[in-house]
Formats: structure tokens, C-alpha cells, sequence
């Protein structure tokens, strides 16, 4: 399956330039063989990571270009299939190389995107990933991102909650840390809020509901404290595969 050069970098096709390739290029594709009436979608982010995987070996150590260790591909993709049939979940150690120091991402750096957002947004598969998309717009930076995307989380109470109406000491840390300015916010204000948090609500839309902040209550700080003492707790979402969808293959 070699395809024309307009559709390099396309799922169904990687490659790599290099004047080292008999052709100034070495083009190569991974594939996933399913019957013709399948729904493939669910599938497609593995055959873009086992491209890209082999992409990097080739540019970082010649590792499809090499004989010796060209010979193992077989070897891996059997592991592969394997695995994934049997668990779901497949990770194989290529080589003796491990990356210990990835680069530094720092609070100011500023992300963009080398492609399409809207294309990025199509091949993206990690919902944290697609809920922090929205805000990189090649002027918020890390740190203000952070932020932002904390605003789409769900907290619900703990049974921890009505302490905080019961000990002086636990109030007053509370009222000094979560204060915007030099204002201190009512406890009975700080109360109420936290005890509105329940599931299906997201700090966005308590925000909105609210308005923290007209009573001297920085929410971001709020969340903050009400995860470190255990007051509330993130609500995490999680896909859970259907096996009663027929559609869904369970082999590949």
C-alpha cells in the first residue's frame, strides 16, 4: 500500500526522508485487518500510535532500515495482536532505550498546534486531551491553561464536609486561603458553595450559578483546598466499553 506523497503523514500511510534511502524516503504502513461489515473506528488511534512509534525508531535508530533489527517486526506485531485479543492493553519493550529526560515544559511556554485544529480535534481520542484543546489559542500558556481546564472538572462532598462547621482552626485556614484579596469571604458563603457541588456540575457551572468571586471567594483556590483536606474529591469520567454493541469487534 504505497501512497502518493499528498497523503503522507494520513493514517494509512507513514513515512521518513532521508537522502540515506535508496529513494529519499522510506515509506512503509502498519495495518489492522477486520471483517468488511466492522466498525473500525474504535481502532484507528492504535494503527496512528503503532505508525508513529515505528516512525520515531526509524528516525531516532534506523530500526526498520536495519536488517537485525528489522527481522524482529514480526515478532512485535504477533505480541501485539496477541495482547490486545487477550487484554486489551499491550506494551512491548522494543530496545534498552528509555527517554529520562524529556524536554522542560515551563509555565510561560505557550503551546500551538502544527496542524488544523479542526483536524487535531478529529484524531485526538484522550478526553482530557479534547477538553483542553479550546483553550490553546498560541496565547494562553501552560500555566493559564491549567487553570482553565480546571474549570471542566466535576467535584462532588466528602463525608469530611461538615468539619468544616465544627473546628475554628480548619475555618480559619479555610477563610485565609481561599480569600480574593484582602476581603474575607463568610464561612456561611464558603458552606454553600461547596456543599452545591454534586455530580454532573462543573466548576464552570457552579461559577456561573453562584458567582464566587462577588463574595471575596476565589474559587480555584476553593477547589484547591477543599481537594487538599479532603473536603471534596474529583469525580472522574471514564469510557466503558458496551459489550452488548454488537458493532464494537472484540477481536481484531
Amino acid at each position: 500500500m504505497i501512497t502518493k506523497p499528498q497523503l503522507y503523514d494520513r493514517l494509512i500511510s507513514v513515512y521518513a526522508e532521508d537522502n540515506r534511502y535508496a529513494r529519499n524516503a522510506l515509506i512503509f504502513n502498519f495495518v489492522l485487518v477486520f471483517d468488511e461489515d466492522t466498525d473500525t473506528t474504535y481502532y484507528e488511534p492504535v494503527v496512528r500510535k503503532l505508525g508513529g512509534a515505528f516512525r520515531t525508531y526509524e528516525l531516532e535508530s534506523h530500526f526498520l532500515s536495519t536488517k537485525s533489527s528489522k527481522s524482529t517486526i514480526p515478532s512485535i506485531l504477533t505480541q501485539l495482536l496477541t495482547r490486545l485479543n487477550s487484554t486489551g492493553i499491550c506494551i512491548i519493550r522494543i530496545d534498552d532505550t528509555d527517554i529520562l529526560f524529556p524536554p522542560l515544559v515551563c509555565d510561560h511556554h505557550v503551546p500551538v498546534f502544527t496542524q488544523s485544529s479542526c483536524q487535531f480535534k478529529q484524531l485526538v481520542k484522550d478526553l482530557v486531551a479534547q477538553e483542553i484543546i479550546e483553550y490553546v489559542n498560541r496565547f494562553n500558556h501552560v500555566a493559564k491553561i491549567s487553570d482553565l481546564s480546571e474549570y471542566c472538572n466535576v467535584y462532588v462532598p466528602t463525608q469530611k464536609l461538615p468539619q468544616l462547621m465544627t473546628e475554628e482552626e480548619l475555618q480559619t485556614r479555610c477563610l485565609q486561603f481561599v480569600s480574593l484579596g484582602d476581603t474575607r469571604p463568610k464561612l456561611a458563603d464558603v458552606f454553600r458553595i461547596l456543599c452545591s457541588l454534586e455530580a454532573g456540575l462543573s466548576v464552570k457551572d457552579l461559577c456561573f450559578r453562584n458567582d464566587p468571586r462577588s463574595m471575596s471567594i476565589d474559587e480555584r483556590k476553593l477547589i484547591q483546598f477543599g481537594i487538599m483536606e479532603g473536603l471534596i474529591h474529583h469525580l472522574q469520567k471514564y469510557p466503558v466499553l458496551n459489550r452488548e454493541n454488537s458493532d464494537i469487534p472484540t477481536e481484531l
